[in-house]
C-alpha cells in the first residue's frame, strides 16, 4: 500500500472522529440503517483503537421517548473466529484474519489500518467479527427508534455514539453522490479525472463505474475511493480538486461513467447521472503571433495579426477584457475565417476604458492556441447628454435644486452652480463645491436673505467630459422671520369704552394686527376684537360696550404678508367702574360640608330685591373650570349641593346680577369632601 492510500485513511479517519465529536462526549461514531427485509434494523460503530476490549451495551428508545432499554443480553465482543461468505474471503481477509489473532489493533500502521476500515464498512460480517456490529430483530414496521452504543471499561461505560432516528423499513438504496464532476485532464488527453461532494455522514467511499462503446458498464476502481484532504499553503485542511483519476482512455472513443456512493453497511447507493466523455486528441495549433491594436475612431480598434503557421486552421476567435487579469470574453459573434488577420472592435453602452485582447486559432480537432495579450486605452471623449427636469424649490433657509436623473454608465456626477443675477455675463459660481451624486442638491442660504437666485446644473463623466449646463430656474426663499411685536403704551377707559393706543411694529412686509382681550369672568379665554386684522396704519382702537365694575385684560401681535406672527406684546389691564359706585358689593358666600349626607349647604347675603334681577351659583371640581350649577335665583339665599363625590375639591361662587346690567362676583369658598 502506498503513501497515498495512506494519506486517505489517516484523512477519513480524522472526518470520522470530527463527525464523532459533533456528539457530547463520546468517543466514536455510530451508524444505524434497515435491511433488506425492513424487520430489522443494523448497526454499525466506528472507534479509534477498532477493538472491543471488555464489550459493548446496546440501547434503544422510541423516539420521542427519554427511557432507554439495553437490547443485549450479553456484552456485544469481539468473535473467538471470523465467519464470512467464502466469496468475501479474499486475501485483504486472510490478512486482517492472520494481523488481529497475533497482534495489537491500536498499533496498526497505516497499510492495515485502511483494509481494515475498509473491509469494515464493505462487510457487516467482519464489523460483527471485531466486536463492532449488532442487529435488532425486534424493531416494529413503521416505528421510529434510536439507539446509544457504550464500551464497557473498568466498570465504567464509556459514550460510543447516539443514532438518528430510524424508522425500521425495508431498505432502499441512498441518494446518488451530489455534486459528481466526470472531465478530462488539461495537460494529459488520455487521463479522466472524477470527483463528487464528500458527504461523511451518507456514505463511506465511492465506486466508479465506466462503459466503453460496445460493452457494458464495470466498476474500474479496485478499492473504494475515499475522498482525502490535505494542507493547504495557509495551513488549512482542504480537498484537492479531483478524488480519483483513469489514464488509459484511447482518443477517438466515447466513454460514459457513473458515481455510486458506498454507505457505512457496505451498499451502494443510487447511481449518479451519466457522464458523457470523448477523448480527443488535444494538441494545439502554433498561436497567432505579432498582435497589434491601434485605435481608429472614438468608438473603434483595430486588432491585427499575423496567421497561424499550422496546416489544418479552420478559423480564429478575439477576446477582450477590460483588465489583464480579469475575464476575457469572445467578442466576434462568429469565428473569424481562417484567412482573416483584423478585426473592428467597437466599444458599446459607453463602457469605456482599458482594453485588453488576445486572438485564438483553432484547428480542425477544436483544439486553440491563444497569442499574447495586447492592450491600449479608449478614453471617452463624449460628454454626457444635458441635465432635463431642472426646478428649484424654495425651503426656510435653503432651496433644493432637483433635476432627472441621467443613466449614461460612466456618468460620474453633477455640477450646481449659482448666480445672483440673470443677465448675459453674469458669473455663476460653484454651489455644491464640486461634483455630487444624485439628482438633487440643497443649498443652505441665510434664513433672511430675500433675494432671488438663480441655478444651472451640468453633468460629468468619469473621464471628466462636461456636458453643457442646463436651462436657469430661480427661486426666492419663503419669509420666515416673524414682524417685531407691538407694544401697547396705554388704555384709557371711559364709560363703557376702552381706547388702546400701541407703538407700531417695524416690518417692510407688514400686513397688520390682531387685537385680543380677555376678562375676569374667564381669563384664560382670548378673544380677538376688532374684526379679522386691523390695517397696518392703525395704532389705536376704540373697545366698546365693557361691563361696568369688571376687569379687562388686552394684548396684540403683528402678521406679515408671509403670515408670520410675533410675538405677544406686553399686557394691559383696566378695571371699568360699578354703577353703583360704593353701594354695588357683592354678596357673602358662606359654605358648610354634612359629611353624613355628603353635602355642602351654601347661604349668602341678600340683596334688596328692588336692584336685582337674581344670583346665579358656579362650581368648579379640582382643577376644572366655573361653570353654571343653577339657574337665576330669585329671592333665595341658601342652596344645597348634594351628592358629592369623596376626596374631592368643590369651590363655589356667587355671580349677582343687577336690573341695570352690573353684575358682582363673590370671592370663592372651598368645600373638601370626605
Amino acid at each position: 500500500m502506498n503513501s497515498i492510500k495512506s494519506t486517505i485513511w489517516v484523512g477519513c479517519l480524522m472526518l470520522l472522529q470530527l463527525n464523532a465529536g459533533a456528539q457530547e462526549n463520546n468517543i466514536g461514531q455510530l451508524f444505524a440503517g434497515n435491511d433488506e427485509s425492513g424487520s430489522t434494523i443494523l448497526l454499525k460503530w466506528i472507534i479509534p483503537e477498532f477493538g472491543a476490549g471488555e464489550g459493548f451495551q446496546v440501547y434503544r428508545q422510541l423516539d420521542g421517548e427519554t427511557a432507554w432499554t439495553l437490547l443485549n443480553a450479553a456484552p456485544v465482543k469481539k468473535m473467538a473466529t471470523l465467519e464470512v461468505n467464502p466469496a468475501d474471503r479474499d486475501d485483504a481477509i486472510l490478512f486482517l484474519e492472520e494481523y488481529i489473532r497475533n497482534n495489537d489493533l491500536s498499533e496498526a500502521d497505516p497499510f492495515t489500518l485502511l483494509l481494515l476500515s475498509r473491509k469494515l464498512v464493505e462487510l457487516n460480517d467482519f464489523a460483527k467479527y471485531l466486536g463492532l456490529f449488532y442487529q435488532d430483530g425486534t424493531v416494529m414496521s413503521g416505528q421510529a427508534y434510536r439507539y446509544k452504543v457504550t464500551k464497557l471499561e473498568k466498570g465504567k461505560e464509556l459514550l460510543v455514539g447516539i443514532s438518528a432516528a430510524t424508522t425500521a423499513t425495508a431498505h432502499e438504496p441512498i441518494a446518488p453522490p451530489q455534486g459528481a464532476r466526470v472531465f478530462v485532464d488539461e495537460k494529459i488527453d488520455t487521463m479522466v479525472n472524477v470527483s463528487w461532494t464528500p458527504e461523511e455522514t451518507r456514505y463511506f467511499a465511492i465506486n466508479i463505474y465506466r462503459k466503453e462503446e460496445g460493452q457494458q458498464s464495470r466498476k474500474i476502481n479496485d478499492n473504494p475511493a475515499i475522498p482525502s484532504m490535505s494542507t493547504n499553503a495557509e495551513g488549512k485542511l482542504v480537498y484537492p480538486a479531483y478524488f480519483y483519476k483513469k489514464g488509459d482512455h484511447v482518443i477517438g472513443k466515447k466513454y460514459t461513467y457513473e458515481l455510486r456512493g458506498i454507505d457505512f453497511f457496505g451498499r451502494e447507493s443510487q447511481a449518479s447521472r451519466p457522464f458523457e466523455i470523448e477523448i480527443i486528441d488535444r494538441t494545439p495549433p502554433s498561436p497567432p503571433s505579432d498582435l497589434e491594436t491601434v485605435r481608429t475612431g472614438p468608438r473603434d480598434v483595430l486588432v491585427s495579426w499575423a496567421a497561424s503557421d499550422s496546416e489544418n486552421i479552420i478559423g480564429y476567435d478575439v477576446f477582450v477584457s477590460d483588465s489583464i487579469e480579469g475575464v476575457f470574453k469572445k467578442t466576434n459573434d462568429a469565428t473569424l475565417s481562417a484567412s482573416q488577420t483584423t478585426f473592428d472592435y467597437k466599444v458599446v453602452d459607453e463602457n469605456w476604458g482599458d482594453r485588453f485582447f488576445y486572438v485564438e486559432a483553432i484547428n480542425t480537432r477544436g483544439s486553440r492556441s491563444a497569442s499574447t495579450k495586447m492592450g491600449l486605452t479608449v478614453n471617452d471623449v463624449i460628454p454626457p447628454a444635458v441635465p432635463a427636469g431642472v426646478v428649484a424649490i424654495p425651503h426656510e433657509g435653503a432651496i433644493e435644486i432637483r433635476w432627472d436623473e441621467q443613466a449614461e454608465p460612466d456618468l460620474f456626477g453633477y455640477v450646481v452652480y449659482r448666480s445672483v443675477a440673470n443677465n448675459p455675463g453674469a458669473p455663476f459660481i460653484f454651489a455644491s463645491g464640486g461634483s455630487i451624486m444624485g439628482n438633487s442638491f440643497l443649498d443652505s442660504l441665510p434664513r433672511e436673505a430675500r433675494n432671488k437666485y438663480f441655478y444651472k446644473v451640468a453633468a460629468i463623466d468619469v473621464y471628466g467630459n462636461l456636458s453643457e449646463r442646463s436651462e436657469t430656474v430661480s427661486a426666492i426663499m419663503p419669509d420666515v422671520i416673524a414682524p417685531i411685536a407691538p407694544t401697547l403704551i396705554s388704555v384709557e377707559i371711559k364709560n363703557d369704552t376702552a381706547r388702546l393706543t400701541w407703538l407700531p411694529s417695524i416690518d417692510d412686509e407688514l400686513k397688520g394686527y390682531h387685537l385680543y382681550r380677555s376678562s375676569d369672568l374667564d381669563t384664560t379665554r382670548w378673544v380677538p376684537i376688532g374684526g379679522e386684522l386691523l390695517l397696518p396704519g392703525i395704532t389705536q382702537f376704540m373697545d366698546t360696550g365693557l361691563q361696568a365694575g369688571m376687569s379687562y385684560y388686552y394684548q396684540l401681535t403683528a402678521e406679515d404678508y408671509t403670515g408670520n406672527i410675533s410675538e405677544i406684546s406686553n399686557r394691559y389691564t383696566v378695571s371699568t367702574s360699578p354703577s353703583h359706585g360704593e353701594d354695588l358689593v357683592a354678596g357673602k358666600l358662606k359654605a358648610a360640608y354634612n359629611k353624613r349626607k355628603k353635602a355642602a349647604t351654601l347661604t349668602w347675603r341678600q340683596e334688596s330685591a328692588t336692584l336685582l334681577e337674581g344670583s346665579m351659583l358656579y362650581r368648579k371640581v379640582d382643577n376644572g373650570r366655573f361653570l353654571p350649577m343653577t339657574g337665576l335665583l330669585i329671592d333665595q339665599s341658601e342652596y344645597t349641593d348634594a351628592n358629592l363625590e369623596t376626596e374631592k375639591s368643590y369651590k363655589y361662587q356667587l355671580r349677582t346680577y343687577y336690573k341695570d346690567g352690573n353684575m358682582t362676583i363673590s370671592e370663592p369658598v372651598e368645600v373638601v369632601a370626605k
